[in-house]
């Protein structure tokens, strides 16, 4: 354990260090929240001149706009809003995704032209790949993911190492929404999360658990109550017998948004199963979690709680930094307490690792 707080306190180090850039503007903004309203102009102008901050310059305009801590003023605040918005704009067309659009299309237009047009609308739709994927829980590659408690139990099958690679890709189709007027969203989702001994002699996948469902999404108009998710959902790590792991469950979650603090809480209950290879398996799981997300500027943490009926429980935190565009972040992960994949569902784990993401 005291192995994972160090651990703990790379995370929050990393996250300090990256942050440090903001705390100037954030300072600033308290002011305005405490309503400290001419102060909070001043340096607000400061800010916009000194720094080239955007977000100063949007605040600068929606006083002038609101007569807060300076005379109304409506030219000076489309002015300022027009700065803002120039600068946003910029910024923007800097962005890795942009880049890459600008890059496949340069490629569209050096090809033959085609007169028929639904074979020209075929052949752009090749060479963008197009498809209504979208990302859905964190994709990231941990190339540096060590266990701290020992190393892994293969049961003499392989050698392993407390080091390896731990990688997550995770996506979802959006394929039908308002059905019932709800303005629910039907979607189907893909997890797979990997375990990868790179560091031995023979490379091996340890384990890697796939996780498919089938869920809709409903919002809800609520001060706190933001969304509530209904889930249909499938997990194994398809090993086999003895090592298979597998079952198969419902699932409702809820979203709560208190500032910028978002609370999900999610339940779940088994199916009944005629191969149930691991019937103890909510022991170490339990029916449910809790997770926190708290976004604070450009930098987002992430924790998340479980805890059984049997005094099994764990800890899994993040933290995501941009570092290239808005399409590569920094990720750092921290891992404590069972069910960290399917094949040690029932092994205390504690595990640190750093990486990069291309989604949060």
């Amino acid at each position: 354990m005291k192995k994972f707080i160090v651990g703990i306190f790379i995370i929050l180090f990393s996250a300090m260090t990256l942050m440090a850039a903001s705390i100037e503007y954030d300072a600033v903004y308290k002011k305005y929240l405490n309503g400290d309203y001419e102060d909070a102009f001043k340096e607000f102008h400061s800010l916009a001149y000194t720094n080239n901050d955007n977000d100063a310059a949007y605040m600068i305009a929606f006083m002038y706009e609101y007569g807060l801590g300076t005379p109304k003023n409506k030219k000076l605040a489309a002015k300022w809003y027009k700065i803002a918005s120039v600068g946003y704009f910029q910024k923007s067309q800097h962005s890795l995704n942009k880049e890459l659009a600008i890059v496949n299309d340069k490629l569209y237009q050096n090809l033959q032209k085609i007169q028929d047009k639904d074979t020209r609308k075929t052949l752009y739709q090749y060479v963008h790949s197009i498809f209504n994927m979208k990302a859905y829980d964190s994709n990231y590659l941990l190339p540096i993911s060590s266990r701290l408690n020992g190393d892994y139990d293969m049961a003499g099958r392989r050698d392993t190492k407390s080091t390896e690679v731990e990688f997550q890709i995770s996506i979802k189709y959006d394929f039908l929404p308002n059905l019932l007027g709800l303005d629910e969203v039907y979607c189907f989702a893909y997890t797979q999360h990997s375990f990868w001994q790179y560091y031995v002699g023979d490379a091996y996948f340890r384990e890697s658990n796939y996780n498919p469902k089938f869920f809709v999404t409903l919002p809800i108009k609520n001060r706190y109550l933001k969304a509530a998710r209904f889930a249909v959902e499938h997990e194994s790590n398809g090993l086999g017998l003895p090592y298979e792991r597998a079952w198969n469950f419902l699932s409702l979650s809820t979203y709560f948004q208190y500032k910028v603090l978002f609370t999900e809480v999610e339940v779940w209950k088994r199916l009944p199963d005629n191969k149930d290879y691991n019937p103890d398996l909510l022991d170490y799981l339990g029916y449910g979690h809790i997770r926190f997300r708290l976004p604070y500027k450009k930098n987002l943490f992430s924790v998340l709680l479980r805890h059984g009926f049997q005094g099994r429980g764990a800890i899994d935190a993040s933290y995501s930094h941009p570092i290239v565009g808005d399409g590569l972040f920094l990720f750092v992960k921290a891992f404590a307490g069972y069910g960290e994949s399917l094949i040690d569902y029932n092994h205390y784990v504690e595990k640190i690792g750093i990486g990069v993401s291309l989604s949060r």
